[in-house]
């Protein structure tokens, strides 16, 4: 498969679906700008108009290379302002801290425009600018995570994230060597999608349209590549991983409610277990294609698949443990599990690994605490017959079990049998939505 194609079609729809996205943002931003603080309407322009430097950056690494660190600059520095206009509440000390970041942006630009115009040279400026704002732009989004908590300044740090692992991988040449990698380049596009997308929306918006984009792009991405390389098996399979994927999302906004209308614990685990049995079949899907293909299970995303199954199965143990067990025994199995699960995180690591061993190595364990979870839901199961709730309870319990089943037959897929493979996926996939509890039909009278 030529994944140098599927680099640029993910590319591609992540972009015009960003567009969409701005499009939305713009509309229902200007419905509310009147009720806007100064400081958050500024800090979402300057959003908007850093996701705009994101496309223009996509567009010219096909078109002209010269001028993509230009936009790169201009990415952080719109990233940087608006998280400078959260910070600092006086309008004098905004105008001179914009005046400042700007000059400096104008000044890296005319470098690197007079290095594609006269000839290249070394843009020193330019990278000591974006050094600067890297860092600049990290600890403010720190500091505003940690001040002040909530979707938008999550998503501002997310985004940073995504776009310098994104930016690390590509300096270094892991993108253009392994285009395979084209997942983490459309990280950022898709979590600005997301936010944009949400404006004006509950927070849980931004968690469900990141999941539902990220596994339909990927899902297309794959697909067209596999059609056009011949490959039908693959081509089935990750149409299947992206639907699966995508189906997610149902249950994923209900839970999510569920967990901000009453901050109970269960939800927000139910809520773990969706996202990362979601991002496990989508990061499987890319793997089984590699594999299928260039043949070879890429030792890296491999990592990835057993970092999120470690996730998933622990949060699917602590759905079920939260449910039975007092506040004190909850917090302290879920301490010894997030230790537990670094421990099992550090062993499969690749370095770690070396060849020695296999991934196989920690699934003793996992499959312990997965026998451990079911047994707490069959108590569970036995408690609400008693109080006339038998039916509640063998429908979460049987989406509880279809999810972790849909992550398994994902993560598994290379050792089952193609027909049985697709099978399971279709029927775990329809037994997660019919257990989804706002698809539950109502009893009649």
């Amino acid at each position: 498969m030529d994944y140098t194609f599927t680099l640029f079609i993910s590319g591609l729809l992540s972009i015009i679906l960003m567009y969409i996205a701005l499009g939305v943002f713009i509309k229902r931003f200007r419905a509310i700008a009147d009720q806007l603080t100064r400081e958050t309407r500024l800090a979402l322009m300057f959003f908007a108009s850093s996701a705009v430097a994101v496309t223009f950056n996509f567009i010219l690494s096909y078109l002209y290379l010269g001028l993509v660190l230009t936009f790169v600059v201009w990415e952080i520095t719109f990233l940087l302002l608006g998280e400078f206009s959260l910070v600092i509440s006086e309008p004098s000390k905004i105008r001179l801290a914009i005046g400042i970041v700007v000059f400096g942006s104008l000044a890296a630009t005319v470098e690197s425009v007079l290095s594609n115009l006269i000839g290249p040279f070394p843009t020193i400026l330019t990278y000591m600018i974006l050094g600067i704002g890297s860092i600049a732009t990290l600890f403010l989004s720190l500091y505003l995570l940690v001040v002040s908590p909530n979707a938008f300044t999550g998503s501002l740090f997310t985004t940073f994230a995504f776009y310098m692992f994104a930016a690390f991988l590509g300096e270094t040449g892991t993108i253009s060597i392994h285009p395979e990698y084209y997942f983490v380049k459309i990280l950022v596009y898709i979590m600005m999608a997301a936010i944009m997308f949400s404006l004006l929306r509950p927070w849980r918006y931004i968690v469900v349209s990141f999941i539902g984009i990220f596994a339909m792009i990927n899902g297309i991405s794959l697909v067209l590549t596999a059609y056009l390389s011949g490959e039908t098996q693959i081509l089935i399979f990750t149409a299947m991983a992206g639907l699966a994927a995508l189906s997610t999302t149902i249950p994923l906004n209900f839970f999510i409610k569920q967990y901000t209308d009453t901050h109970a614990v269960v939800p927000i685990y139910v809520t773990l277990t969706i996202v990362t049995v979601a991002l496990l079949i989508i990061t499987h899907s890319i793997n089984y294609s590699i594999a299928n293909s260039i043949g070879y299970w890429d030792e890296n995303i491999e990592y990835v698949d057993g970092f999120i199954g470690i996730v998933s199965v622990i949060s699917f143990f602590m759905a079920a443990f939260s449910t039975i067990a007092s506040t004190t025994a909850r917090r302290t199995m879920r301490e010894i599990l997030i230790a537990l699960g670094f421990a099992m995180a550090t062993i499969i690591h690749p370095y770690i690994r070396a060849g020695r061993y296999e991934l196989s190595v920690i699934y003793p364990i996992l499959i312990i605490l997965i026998i451990l979870t079911f047994l707490q839901y069959f108590q569970i199961t036995r408690k609400l017959a008693r109080m006339g709730s038998a039916r509640a309870g063998l429908q979460f319990i049987l989406f509880m079990f279809a999810l972790l089943f849909l992550g398994l037959v994902a993560m598994f897929a290379d050792v089952i049998p193609f027909p049985i493979l697709i099978v399971l996926f279709v029927g775990a996939t329809i037994g997660q939505l019919i257990g989804t509890p706002r698809i539950m039909p109502r009893k009649k009278g």
